[in-house]
């Protein structure tokens, strides 16, 4: 695994893991691979991308990165 998507702002989701909550990790890998994940289970220096709408075909438009990094997304 190495890219997720979040729906969400990387503000946003950085303030969801400080407060214990569990924002939904997705990958949407064409070769297999997909699911949602929590936090934790992303591994150091997984790419992030951050989305609020979807194209045509369901696939989500990517409109920030970020990669994870200790306790938090950069």
């Amino acid at each position: 695994m190495s890219t997720v998507y979040v729906k969400g702002t990387k503000k946003a989701v950085n303030e969801q893991i400080k407060n214990g909550d569990e924002p939904q990790f997705e990958n949407f890998s064409m070769f297999g691979g997909a699911g949602v994940y929590n936090f934790d289970e992303l591994e150091r220096g997984t790419v992030v991308k951050f989305w609020s709408k979807r194209d045509p075909s369901d696939t989500p438009i990517a409109r920030a990165y970020g990669q994870v990094k200790g306790g938090k997304i950069v």
